[in-house]
């Protein structure tokens, strides 16, 4: 009988030993202390799992006895508290360290989950259920006082994908390679009847030529380079339609598991296409609006950030919000680049929800000042410590020179530590996740592992 609430009682003498370690271990055990005073912390995550098996129409109480839900959530949380490791790192420890048992609420007898089931059960639950884990953390400090919502710093940052650096060439590359590869897999199963000639190769060769063509140290490289560039197009456009003819007769089958066929090879088809009408502009030197970056994750974007280096970094713009102690109130992941001064308004209108009051001190970079921010945010707060950017007169000299501005402006720096230490330790700089889902989902985990780890140093 699969058991999804609660712990696991202790069924061997030995068992003893775990809970000593777990008390030895000082992060684990403040951590483990902060999840057992939450009552409803499975609550999302029992629900997404039931939701599952009633859509799949699975008996729970029939087969074998599986881990329970707690044990699952824990080793995940396991993984994002020590600096995003590997889950092949959570299985090992889990299989020699007392105090990882411990948290994860497995007995001395208990197999530990194997890696690649923690795989997916971290992408099984959603960003919901996450989203609702972190918001009862935040309750929690509340009711405890740890927080109090009077003060808010919000800062943005890039959290890149786990992409290859996007080239014209080598993302059509990707198109023509995936089509290929998705026909492949659906002929056998949905017994087309129309040849596909695979083109995988040429393109491959072709890319082998542009190799070869950068080496060379002359001003015809770049030349060559656009030339094989409209090469690879050309195949990516046969390939694409012949795709298509393919994608036809999947629609004149009929069958369930060829409409499921002929939706997902309507999705790279359609990616193709945006990939040879962008190379197609970048070739004649036209400017590219909302850049597709990778076939796998296409909502992925190029984002500068004025930086020396990288001047450039693909993925998705986001936005932190912290209050006291640097515990981090909200996240919000835009899906362009949204300029700095667009961020802020919303940012003090989601602390105002959660907290059910505007926060006293608002601190932020210069990069958030608009006269439009000044005026709708002077009456809401009373220390608006946001520097103001381009010239300055004399009174507003006065101002940022005052001692609550700076003292607000100190408090301010420490978001920029936060994000370096998330972009180290957590999804929001190592995310390994080859789909947006998984992208998503490895911050909320990070940001969720973050939180944990500054409740387990101020309680300590």
């Amino acid at each position: 009988m699969l058991k999804i609430q609660g712990s696991l009682t202790q069924r061997s003498f030995f068992d003893s030993l775990i809970e000593s370690a777990l008390k030895a271990n000082p992060l684990l055990s403040k951590v483990d202390a902060v999840l057992n005073q939450l009552p409803h912390l499975l609550d999302p995550f029992v629900a997404a799992y039931e939701k599952d098996r009633v859509a799949r129409g699975v008996d729970a109480s029939f087969g074998r006895p599986t881990i329970p839900v707690e044990s699952i959530v824990r080793s995940i949380l396991l993984k994002h508290l020590h600096k995003n490791c590997a889950f092949r790192d959570v299985e090992e420890r889990l299989q020699t360290d007392y105090a990882w048992k411990g948290f994860a609420k497995l007995s001395l007898t208990d197999k530990a989950p194997d890696h690649t089931a923690l795989n997916k059960w971290e992408l099984f639950f959603g960003e919901k259920a996450i989203v609702k884990l972190h918001n009862q953390i935040i309750e929690h400090c509340v009711e405890k006082r740890i927080v109090k919502g009077r003060k808010l710093r919000t800062d943005t940052t890039v959290a890149p994908a786990h992409i290859h650096y996007p080239t014209d060439a080598g993302l059509l590359a990707d198109a023509v390679r995936v089509i290929t590869r998705t026909v492949d897999k659906l002929a056998p199963i949905v017994k087309i009847k129309r040849y596909f000639r695979a083109k995988a190769r040429d393109v491959k060769d072709k890319m082998r030529e542009i190799g070869n063509s950068l080496k060379k140290r002359t001003g015809e490289a770049k030349t060559a380079v656009k030339t094989i560039t409209r090469e690879i197009m050309k195949i990516t456009e046969k390939a694409a339609e012949r795709g298509r003819l393919v994608k036809n007769e999947l629609s004149r089958i009929g069958d369930l598991a060829a409409f499921a066929a002929q939706l997902q090879l309507d999705h790279f088809l359609k990616l193709a296409d945006i990939l040879i009408s962008q190379t197609v502009n970048a070739l004649n030197g036209q400017k590219i609006r909302n850049r597709v970056v990778s076939i796998f994750q296409p909502t992925m974007r190029p984002i500068p950030k004025g930086k020396l280096w990288p001047p450039c970094e693909f993925g998705r713009k986001m936005q932190v919000d912290e209050v006291e102690h640097g515990i981090i109130s909200d996240w919000n992941i835009f899906l362009t680049n949204r300029s700095d001064p667009k961020t802020i308004l919303p940012a003090v209108n989601r602390h105002k929800r959660r907290f059910g009051r505007d926060p006293i001190v608002v601190a932020a970079d210069r990069g958030c000042h608009s006269p439009d921010n000044e005026e709708r945010l002077k009456p809401r707060i009373k220390y608006l410590s946001v520097p103001h950017r381009g010239y300055k007169t004399k009174r507003r000299l006065r101002t940022e020179r005052s001692r609550w501005f700076r003292e607000a402006q100190d408090w301010r720096a420490g978001s920029e530590a936060t994000i370096s230490v998330l972009k180290r330790t957590s999804a929001i700089g190592k995310n390994r996740a080859k789909t947006e889902y998984g992208y998503l989902q490895g911050i909320g985990w990070g940001i969720i592992g973050r939180n944990l780890r500054t409740i387990a140093a101020l309680t300590g």
